[in-house]
């Protein structure tokens, strides 16, 4: 608590060091209420979170953001060092397509993006698109049940200097420390070079509470220390016939203690992973013909290198050591044409092929063609929006040293349509508006190389898993003519019939038990609620709130215990909301994240039940403004403040209270 009382010791020393500035900022203040976003004017749904909003939020990192938007089922294995992964509706992980500068992350031996290795200060805004999202000329790969998109910060900035950037420093408890910095230049006139840094370290021995039975016992973990760091450079450009160019290059080394599971007073730790990813990509749009004709190009070559070891007596020598490396090369071209009023039409392709040696026998020699098409076709005219898109997937497989995996092709259709019902003035000459859409998409994914091949826990006949989804929802926007706040709110129901689902249960944070469910139906309901309302001329308030209720079953054999039951780890409802105080001394915000009880396994033993949880949190950040645009910003917040103790993960405890301090310098 001591840096709790340092930062506030330190901000009016700060307002009195850079007074004149300061006050002409506070001067010359108005708060206004946020842009409408224009995810409410989609035919499928969709959720966009810009940095600014996540600041107001107190999010911290990638996966208090991702808890932020409705729909979404994170697993977090507790602490920096666990994996992060999420599904969206009740579908696996392996559906959500994470895509970072609209290109898709791949993972072909694992097909779960872990998503604690992104840093929040190199990221301008995350969309996630549930079906097919706006754009149809789109990467055929990027078209998974849902998307998960990361924006990085390339574009430039509203002023004019030729260099800008910021650095930043974050402490928190736990021994956590993360610097970061990025610095963009111009490059000519039409370009932009981008060079971006972060490092993480954590020890996380954060402590916990244990009970079993009737005795009660007080923890600390172990074996949980994480070291991360990346590395980026980016160019953006743009050539006289209006076309857009731009390529990145990306390095991430991440080395890490897995911890155990916390099995009745033990919580043996002795895994260790060593994780090395680089990436190439370079992309290009260009219009032309007024606007009639649109393409899009890109290609991108990924590396990954990971080492996995755990030391124990069980093993002959003390150690099992897996190294696995995997190559992926990847190219997608596409083309659009307006062929009438109101009508486009697109047809894309994507072509890759990955590549994974490993020590193990079984699958030291694999790899995967895979060939995706895709021909769409949309309209828009007044009231009305609609779109359809048919795609094509064939994939073979070869394995030098063992039976390969199926091949697989599949022709999956989808359709989106919206609808403005109402539409009414509102003030400022702008328009309210009440719009419904309705969306179904058939989507399929085979299994990953971890599910076909791990030694000992892959099947080669798994089946793909194909999923049917149906959803209608409602969107308004309303800005009342005679007062200055705004409300948002989007509400959607949903039914997903899944079928050969690949059931993942986690054996420990390296490996997954899988196998084929033969038939699992989901439904829900999600729903959204924003409200900007000033409150006078430098006070605004800021409400934002997210539900989803989640009713999944398995439907495959009566006769089974799991049939009619919640799958693993689904909680039924899901609860986040945010407020956020905007005024001229100290912007303070609060959340809370809730969750009601899941089971850690498909039968629901007596002993498998996780109890619900909610999680508060509370912060405040400060901007000091100085000459020539330089900006400080301080931020100190109070994660879990109440010390609640639960898990996402059975036997792997989450930490409890904690505070995070964080200084941000733009120049």
């Amino acid at each position: 608590m001591r840096y709790l009382f340092l930062l506030a010791t330190l901000v009016p020393i700060l307002s009195v060091w850079a007074n004149e500035p300061l006050q002409d900022t506070l001067r010359t203040a108005v708060v206004t209420s946020r842009p409408l976003h224009s995810d409410l004017t989609t035919r499928s749904p969709q959720q966009t979170l810009t940095a600014e909003d996540l600041s107001a939020m107190g999010v911290v990192d990638m996966p208090g953001a991702l808890r932020r938007m409705a729909g979404v089922n994170l697993r977090d294995y507790g602490g920096a060092g666990g994996l992060k992964t999420v599904s969206v509706r009740g579908l696996g992980a392996a559906h959500t397509i994470v895509t970072y500068d609209g290109l898709a992350v791949g993972d072909a031996r694992q097909g779960q993006t872990d998503l604690s290795r992104f840093s929040l200060d190199n990221i301008s805004a995350l969309r996630l698109v549930v079906g097919d999202g706006a754009d149809l000329l789109t990467p055929v790969r990027n078209l998974g049940a849902s998307t998960l998109d990361l924006q990085p910060n390339t574009e430039a900035t509203p002023h004019d200097r030729p260099l800008w950037g910021q650095v930043a420093l974050a402490q928190g408890s736990f021994m956590t420390w993360a610097p970061s910095c990025r610095l963009t230049a111009r490059a000519g006139k039409r370009s932009l070079v981008g060079v971006a840094g972060h490092y993480y370290y954590g020890k996380n021995d954060y402590p916990y509470t244990w009970k079993n039975l009737q005795l009660t016992t007080h923890e600390r973990r172990n074996h949980s220390r994480m070291q991360a760091g990346g590395a980026e450079a980016s160019l953006l450009t743009y050539d006289r016939g209006g076309g857009r160019w731009s390529a990145l290059a990306m390095y991430n080394d991440d080395n890490r203690q897995l911890p155990g599971q916390v099995i009745l007073y033990t919580q043996k730790g002795t895994e260790l992973l060593h994780e090395r990813r680089a990436l190439a990509q370079v992309q290009h749009r260009r219009t032309w013909g007024e606007g009639r004709w649109s393409l899009m190009a890109a290609a991108k070559y990924a590396w990954n290198d990971s080492r996995y070891d755990d030391v124990d007596n069980q093993y002959p020598g003390g150690r099992l050591s897996q190294h696995y490396r995997q190559q992926e090369w990847y190219a997608t071209a596409g083309l659009s044409r307006r062929i009438a009023r109101g009508w486009t039409v697109a047809y894309t392709t994507d072509w890759f092929h990955q590549g994974l040696r490993s020590n193990l026998q079984t699958d030291s020699l694999v790899g995967r063609h895979t060939w995706l098409q895709s021909l769409a076709a949309s309209y828009a005219r007044g009231r009305l929006s609609a779109s359809a898109r048919l795609t094509g997937y064939l994939d073979w497989n070869d394995n030098e040293r063992a039976a390969a995996a199926r091949n697989a092709h599949r022709l999956t259709p989808s359709i989106g349509i919206g609808y403005t019902l109402l539409r009414w003035a509102g003030r400022d000459g702008e328009t309210s508006t009440l719009r419904a859409r309705a969306h179904y998409k058939e989507s399929f994914r085979a299994p990953t190389f971890t599910e076909c091949y791990y030694y000992h826990l892959g099947q080669q006949d798994l089946r793909p898993e194909r999923a049917h989804q149906m959803g209608a929802g409602l969107s308004l926007e309303l800005l009342p003519a005679k007062h200055a706040w705004t409300l948002t709110l989007t509400a959607d129901g949903y039914f997903n019939i899944v079928r050969d689902r690949i059931s993942a249960i986690p054996y420990n944070l390296y490996v997954w038990r899988t196998e084929n469910i033969g038939r699992t139906q989901i439904g829900g309901l999600d729903i959204v609620a924003a409200l900007d309302a000033p409150l006078g001329r430098r006070h605004a308030l800021h409400l934002h709130t997210n539900y989803s209720l989640q009713c999944a079953s398995d439907r495959t054999d009566p006769a089974s215990r799991s049939y009619g039951k919640q799958p693993a780890y689904m909680p039924r409802h899901t609860l986040a909301a945010s407020l956020a105080w905007d005024n001229p001394w100290l912007t303070l915000t609060a959340a809370v994240n809730a969750v009601s009880s899941r089971w850690s396994t498909n039968e629901h033993t007596a002993t498998t039940r996780l109890p619900a949880y909610h999680e508060w949190s509370f912060g405040g950040y400060r901007t000091f403004s100085f000459d020539n645009g330089l900006q400080l910003v301080l931020r100190a917040d109070l994660l879990n403040a109440f010390n609640h103790q639960y898990e996402v993960i059975r036997r792997y405890p989450m930490p409890g209270r904690s505070y995070r301090l964080t200084a941000k310098f733009l120049f």
